[in-house]
């Protein structure tokens, strides 16, 4: 099993978390071509409230440089638009 992705933020481990990181070691994973991103973001949140070092960040980023990672293209933007759209109203939530 992989080391923690985020050592230097344990409140955020879980065994559910756990689990995922093992399924996601084993089949590989799927993201959005958004997920850099957001991973990025992420990232610099925690720098900002110190809740990261950069060796947290290169351990991170080591442990996620041995999974299997597809990028799925984005949709055209129309599509984007009424499948986000379809989705807030069907769950309720934001696009």
């Amino acid at each position: 099993m992989l080391p923690l992705l985020f050592p230097g933020l344990p409140d955020e481990n879980s065994v559910y978390a756990d689990a995922v990181l093992a399924i996601a070691e084993r089949d590989g994973v799927r993201v959005p071509e958004l997920s850099a991103r957001e991973v990025a973001n992420g990232l610099a949140v925690a720098y900002r409230r110190k809740r990261m070092t950069s060796d947290d960040e290169g351990a991170f980023l080591a442990a996620l440089s041995r999974l299997s990672i597809s990028v799925e293209q984005a949709p055209s933007a129309a599509t984007a638009i009424r499948d986000g759209t379809a989705a807030a109203i069907r769950y309720g939530l934001t696009a």
